[in-house]
């Protein structure tokens, strides 16, 4: 029987959101999920047309590129597919949209960052790393993250993110609460290992390396 409406609205959760839980989610089911989705913004996001006349964004446009991606691509795997579905959130160049994923896979670092004058700044360090065996500090600015510039890496979780909205803002969103937390439940990719921090210029001067683990 085909189902209403009603039902692939209450239903995406289910697809999306719990298909983390699931070793097989074909490619049927990922169709269906941009279906449910489809629906779910028809029905109920208010400023869709709106969108059309002064943002140029169609997002039946955005799902059937999503569904396009999944049929040319049969071996598309889960985190990826739900990379896509990030990235097509993020299209709609609306802060108030975007995906959440069923998921507990996280990787972090022991503190986070804040942004000041384009400059990146180490705050909020975790209470049980040990200030001797650790090189940061309040004023500290970090120049480097695993051998690339800041930058090159806040692109890369732009585009794996699929931030498209202001560039400005985006950036500062990701450094600081994305740079030294990756949550899979977000559509990121959650490394693991070690890491290398460079390029950390101490109040005095002073350029210092450490390594940590994620």
């Amino acid at each position: 029987m085909k189902k209403s409406k009603l039902a692939k609205m209450l239903g995406v959760g289910a697809l999306l959101l719990s298909s983390a839980l699931h070793a097989e989610f074909g490619k049927e089911d990922k169709l269906e999920s941009i279906e449910s989705m489809r629906d779910v913004f028809n029905i109920l996001y208010a400023p869709k047309e709106w969108k059309k006349v002064y943002n140029n964004v169609y997002l039946d446009a955005i799902f059937d590129y999503d569904r396009l991606r999944v049929l040319l691509d049969p071996n598309l795997t889960l985190p990826l597919f739900q990379q896509e579905i990030q990235r097509s959130a993020q299209d709609i160049e609306d802060y108030h949209v975007g995906m959440h994923f069923t998921s507990t896979e996280l990787a972090y670092l022991p503190f986070s960052v804040v942004v000041v004058n384009d400059q990146f700044f180490p705050r909020y360090f975790v209470s049980h790393v040990y200030v001797e065996d650790y090189p940061l500090s309040v004023g500290d600015e970090l120049l480097s993250f695993d051998g690339k510039p800041i930058y090159w890496v806040i692109n890369k979780l732009r585009r794996e993110g699929g931030y498209q909205n202001r560039r400005q803002t985006d950036h500062r969103i990701l450094a600081e609460s994305i740079l030294t937390v990756r949550q899979r439940s977000r559509g990121f990719e959650v490394p693991k290992g070690e890491l290398m921090v460079e390029g950390i210029r101490q109040a005095d001067g002073k350029i210092v390396s450490y390594e940590l683990n994620w």
